[in-house]
């Protein structure tokens, strides 16, 4: 039960903190008072880009705590510079266990002097759960998705954890486990310098693009959540055709290999569909890659594109972050949990109702499949998603920006 008062002077005085305890049959009032939290959360650049969303609540919720955060380091970039960040920890994960182990225990060691009376582990996995624990914090949320799995080290039994959620309502549950009542979620946020935004823009001009600007997503966790490339590329030619626009096309390190296919099959496409020479070298000129960039930099082109388009991966959340319309195409897991954006200005595609996805949500709603390569089905929850229906919802979302 959580005590709503009328008096939001009152709720402050109690900090949004008061429990009903039932034990013994009897009510027990517990003011809880937090100084000092601990949020983690150890998972991929999109997670830590939806962990902004679930840091604002927690900072409006208890505006007198200093807050620090846990996350893995590659991806801690999206997290800097908001202002009620005290300080980030960033995490090197290893896949080892010994090893990964070595450095959580390396960590909360470092820790020890920060006496964190609060911790919460926003999806807990072992290495998470542990660090909540071994920080020191008396007050622990931590919150495993799965309804199976035990509360490792929590002090707080999470609300609705059996529950299907879209996955910013999911990482709230974490913070309403200590009673407070937060309604809505807020808009995931990366926060820019100016500079980091006019750097952008002199390497948008610097290449001679012109606009409006497509950011285009190639890349995926796995390829069964890729848009086939060929299709990426013909769109990319169509975009240029239909706008007199430009494509910048984002690929991590690791991804450079697609990168030279993408522009193989550009070539292929421009030589094909495009007899006059002219146009030929303007439209192959309009269309780039970015490789291996840094999250940052990233984000700063991001924030100057027109829209973006992509997979179901991490760029997808920097574009929404910073308040670029998106066109997200979904593959083999439902949109219901990882599509937590307005339709009037973040689209999506997926095509429902498949009989390959046999992996069930814990309560048996929103299907979606694990596979990482899909021979059996021929990847039909991406190859049905055709190019024209694609490029017609992107120039709609470009015509609802200027409008």
């Amino acid at each position: 039960m959580i005590l709503n008062f009328g008096s939001k002077t009152l709720c402050n005085i109690l900090l949004h903190r008061v429990f009903l305890c039932l034990q013994c049959s009897k009510i027990h009032y517990i003011v809880f008072i937090p100084k000092k939290i601990l949020a983690i959360k150890f998972r991929s650049l999109g997670d830590t880009v939806l962990l902004s969303s679930s840091l604002e609540a927690l900072h409006k919720t208890f505006p007198q705590a200093e807050i620090q955060v846990a996350a893995l380091s590659d991806y801690t970039p999206v997290l800097e510079h908001i202002s009620y960040i005290k300080k980030i920890w960033p995490f090197s994960f290893h896949k080892n266990k010994i090893i990964r182990l070595k450095r959580i225990l390396q960590l909360s060691n470092t820790m020890k002097n920060e006496k964190f009376d609060t911790a919460i582990s926003f999806h807990a996995s072992p290495s998470s759960a542990f660090l909540a624990f071994l920080c020191g914090a008396k007050n622990r949320s931590i919150h495993i998705h799965d309804s199976s799995s035990k509360h490792f080290f929590s002090t707080v039994h999470i609300p609705d954890q059996q529950s299907t959620k879209s996955i910013l309502e999911r990482d709230l549950d974490a913070i309403r486990a200590f009673g407070v009542n937060i309604k809505n979620a807020f808009v995931p946020k990366i926060i820019l310098l100016d500079t980091e935004k006019q750097n952008a823009k002199e390497l948008l001009n610097n290449l001679h693009l012109s606009m409006p600007f497509l950011g285009l997503g190639l890349g995926s966790s796995r390829p069964t959540k890729s848009w086939p490339l060929e299709r990426f590329a013909l769109l990319s030619v169509l975009w240029c055709q239909k706008t007199q626009g430009s494509v910048i096309a984002f690929l991590s390190k690791d991804e450079e290999p697609l990168s030279l296919v993408f522009l193989k099959k550009i070539e292929d496409i421009i030589q094909t569909l495009i007899t006059e020479p002219a146009e030929r070298a303007k439209i192959r000129s309009q269309i780039h890659c970015k490789v291996g960039i840094s999250i940052r930099s990233l984000t700063a082109i991001l924030s100057q594109c027109s829209l973006f388009l992509g997979n179901d991966s991490g760029p997808r959340h920097i574009a929404a972050a910073v308040d670029t319309p998106t066109v997200t195409l979904f593959g083999p897991e439902h949109p219901f949990e990882w599509h937590p954006y307005t339709l009037s200005k973040h689209f999506y595609f997926f095509v429902d109702n498949l009989g390959c996805r046999t992996n069930k949500s814990n309560n048996g709603d929103y299907p979606w499949c694990e596979l990482k390569t899909c021979a059996a089905y021929n990847h039909q929850c991406m190859h049905k998603i055709g190019v024209q229906e694609v490029i017609d919802a992107c120039l709609k979302q470009l015509g609802s920006v200027h409008e």
